[in-house]
This record gives C-alpha cells, sequence and structure tokens, in this order.
C-alpha cells in the first residue's frame, strides 16, 4: 500500500499517558496508516486540546482513543464531524465526571502530584491501571512510570482539569455515523465493560468487543488482541 492509499490515523493517549501507549500498534499498523500521536496536555479544556489537534491534523483522518482520548474524541466530534473517517474507543466511557466520588478522587491525584510527585501518582494508579496478574510485571509497571514521567506534574494537571470538566457525550452518540469500534478490558476498573456496552447501544455503527485478562490499559496489556481488531477497523472489516 503507498503512502497515497494509507488513510491518516491520530492515536490519543489517555491521562499521564503518551505515544508509549500506543508503540506496539504504531508498529502493526504502519502498513495500513499514516500514524501521528498529537500533544494533549498543553491545554486544561477538552475544547481546547481539540481545537489544537484539529489545527495540526489532516483534512480528513481516523482517530483511536484510550479513556481520555476518547473523552477527547467526543469533542473532536463536536467540533468537525465531517472530518472524521472512523473512530476507535478504547477503556472509555461518554459520561461526564461524577460530581462526588470522580472528582473527589481526582483532587486527591492533583493533591499527590504537587507534592509527591507523578511516579507517586503513577503507584497509586497502577492497580486501576492493570490488571492484577500485570501488577507486578516490571515491563509494563516500567512503561506506566516512564509515560508519567514524560508527562509531568503541570501537563498532568491540565489533563485531569480537562477530564474533570468534561461534558455528558452520550447524547451526542446517537448523531456519531462514523464506523466505531468499541474496546473493553473485561477486568477494567475505571471504564467496565458496562460502560462501553451503554456506548455500543447509543452508537448508529458500533461493533463491541470486550478483551479477557485486560485491565483498563489494553494496548499495553493486550496489544496482539487490540491490534488484530485496529487492523480489522482500519481495514473496514469492523464495520
Amino acid at each position: 500500500m503507498t503512502s497515497a492509499d494509507k488513510q491518516h490515523l491520530l492515536l490519543v493517549p489517555g491521562t499521564l499517558c503518551d505515544r508509549q501507549l500506543w508503540s506496539a500498534q504504531i508498529e502493526a499498523l504502519a502498513p495500513d496508516a499514516d500514524i501521528s500521536v498529537p500533544d494533549h496536555t498543553r491545554h486544561d479544556s477538552l475544547s481546547g486540546i481539540a481545537k489544537d489537534i484539529l489545527a495540526n491534523a489532516p483534512p480528513r483522518f481516523s482517530v483511536a482513543g484510550l479513556s481520555m482520548g476518547g473523552f477527547i474524541i467526543f469533542e473532536l466530534w463536536r467540533q468537525a464531524p465531517d472530518r472524521i473517517q472512523r473512530i476507535a474507543l478504547l477503556n472509555t466511557n461518554a459520561r461526564p465526571a461524577d460530581p462526588g466520588f470522580e472528582l473527589s478522587i481526582c483532587e486527591q491525584l492533583l493533591e499527590q502530584a504537587r507534592t509527591e510527585g507523578v511516579a507517586a501518582v503513577a503507584e497509586t494508579l497502577i492497580p486501576h491501571f492493570l490488571s492484577p496478574p500485570c501488577q507486578d510485571n516490571d515491563a509494563m509497571r516500567q512503561i506506566v512510570f516512564a509515560m508519567a514521567e514524560a508527562t509531568g506534574v503541570e501537563n498532568f494537571r491540565n489533563q485531569m482539569q480537562a477530564c474533570m470538566k468534561r461534558p455528558n457525550s452520550c447524547p451526542d452518540l446517537p448523531h456519531m455515523s462514523a464506523p466505531t469500534l468499541i474496546i473493553s478490558g473485561l477486568e477494567d476498573l475505571l471504564t467496565p465493560p458496562q460502560q462501553h456496552e451503554e456506548m455500543a447501544d447509543l452508537l448508529p455503527n458500533a461493533s463491541f468487543e470486550i478483551i479477557d485478562d485486560c485491565g483498563h490499559l489494553s494496548t499495553i496489556e493486550q496489544p496482539d488482541a487490540v491490534n488484530s481488531l485496529l487492523q480489522d477497523w482500519i481495514r473496514g472489516n469492523a464495520d
């Protein structure tokens, strides 16, 4: 496949994550797509992040996002629906931040980042990011810590502020007509499968897959399964 035949594909990371989240997917999808990983750290609102991404994106593109990356996709759609060819939503949800529990946890993580640094936040989040069998996996842990250190405290603050202020995207889903792949991890504690099923029920053109033995960071925990699903999706076999 020549470069002219390839789709443009944006891979949007989650909170406290960077392009290392997508390392396995970048390699696997390179024959099918021209891939870029946009910066999602420079603004403290989803609207600002999406506007910046759109300013630097090709006229038409497909987009995959994990966790916060999914929140950003919803905002990309609100701002420029005609520019998006395909959507993949991994380990995310369309709901607004819970005004009680979730916002309280976010505030605690922000305070921990300020007083102890992002490495301490990463350690706190390991049980939520990775399924139990993977929490002691040195290679996976090192990826989580490396991404946290690369993000830094100020960028983490921007990301958390954006996530905390996210709108309810559920009313938008019935209008999102692009072919959409939804991937959930069976052991994902942060965005459990039922939240993905909720999105699949609302989206008009969605396919829904659950990966066994997988927590929140599916691209790292089960890269082969994710790669296979994304390859079918980008090639149009998951419609």
